[in-house]
């Protein structure tokens, strides 16, 4: 996601993170991307680059899920914290970029500080109502 999250910065400075074959694919080049990066309208070739790249995070993102909850219960709360919050703001930037449909505008896939901490405090939230409930199901068990 952080190829589309810093597409505009990027390419106003000179970065290119798409490959040529890349772009030929999608009948764009590399004066159309800079032009969309100072504001001109996108293109039907570059809103489905955008959507093509989105889909493709979609399945990254379904992996991870997968693999966290694989490594889950070997780690400890802190950790598990950790990798829920990034999976969790990982998450929220895939949501801002399938509402996007090709625009990308300054700001349009930056998370505020208020939006990350918000996540954050979800998933504390989370996580300790979680491990509470653990705990409350291990003294049950130990008192027996």
């Amino acid at each position: 996601m952080h190829v589309l999250r810093d597409f505009r910065e990027d390419q106003l400075q000179g970065l290119h993170n798409f490959p040529d074959d890349v772009l030929a694919r999608y009948q764009l080049d590399r004066a159309t991307l800079y032009d969309i990066a100072r504001g001109e309208c996108a293109n039907p070739g570059f809103r489905q680059l955008t959507a093509d790249y989105c889909r493709i995070a979609e399945r990254y993102l379904t992996k991870a899920r997968l693999s966290l909850d694989d490594v889950r219960p070997h780690l400890q709360p802190a950790y598990q914290l950790s990798l829920d919050i990034v999976l969790a703001l990982y998450q929220r930037l895939h949501e801002m970029a399938g509402r996007l449909d090709g625009s990308i505008e300054r700001g349009s896939l930056g998370l505020s500080p208020e939006e990350i901490m918000n996540v954050i405090h979800s998933r504390v939230v989370a996580l300790s109502g979680s491990a509470s409930k653990h705990r409350c199901t291990r003294s049950t068990r130990s008192t027996r």
